[in-house]
């Protein structure tokens, strides 16, 4: 009989001790899962607007003053809050092939340890009205990861696709090994999802 007790009590130490693992890792997941968080951006105020000039498109400010010259194919302005503008040029009409470039409001080029620089369009009724307004995606050989306005890298380029999602900032959808996955905008950075 005392080893009938003795068997006992270890197999509900063990189990104890085996709880108490399972505890310790679900609580070290949330604390690492509590690291940095992007939310999607709401735009106060609009500073930057595009301008059309002779078939080439340029950016002005909320007062008439010219930001970009008007000399490029395209110009994506993302965040219109923020002086960050996404340039096309070198478009070939019969490929689609183009070049970007990303310039802040003082005609500097930033974002230059990224290529293929892209604003995430959002679709409304078949139409592109808005862009999200807190990341951009990039594209690394035939992958494409996230990167903030400030440059930092919130993916590595592990995607096939990224594109928005249900026409509403902050949902997009990744593809990575042939799978699609649909995220909100509460994107970590280092690689977390």
């Amino acid at each position: 009989m005392k080893q009938i007790v003795e068997g006992m009590k270890k197999y509900w130490l063990l189990i104890l001790i085996m709880l108490l693992v399972v505890a310790s890792v679900l609580v070290g997941i949330f604390i690492f899962q509590k690291g940095e968080i992007y939310y999607a951006e709401q735009v106060k105020e609009e500073k930057y607007f595009l301008l059309n000039q002779d078939y080439k498109t340029g950016v002005i400010d909320k007062k008439g003053n010219i930001i970009i010259s008007p000399e490029y194919d395209n110009i994506f302005i993302p965040n219109p809050s923020k002086g960050l503008f996404i340039c096309v040029y070198d478009y070939n009409e019969e490929t689609g092939e183009h070049k970007t470039k990303v310039l802040n409001e003082k005609k500097e080029q930033i974002l230059t340890t990224y290529s293929g620089i892209s604003a995430i369009a959002i679709e409304e009724n078949g139409l592109i009205e808005k862009y999200e307004k807190s990341v951009l995606k990039y594209k690394e050989g035939n992958l494409y990861g996230l990167v903030s306005f400030e440059g930092k890298r919130l993916t590595d380029p592990i995607y096939e696709s990224i594109e928005s999602n249900s026409g509403k900032e902050g949902y997009l959808t990744v593809i990575k090994d042939g799978l699609a996955r649909n995220c909100n905008c509460r994107w970590k950075k280092e690689n977390r999802y």
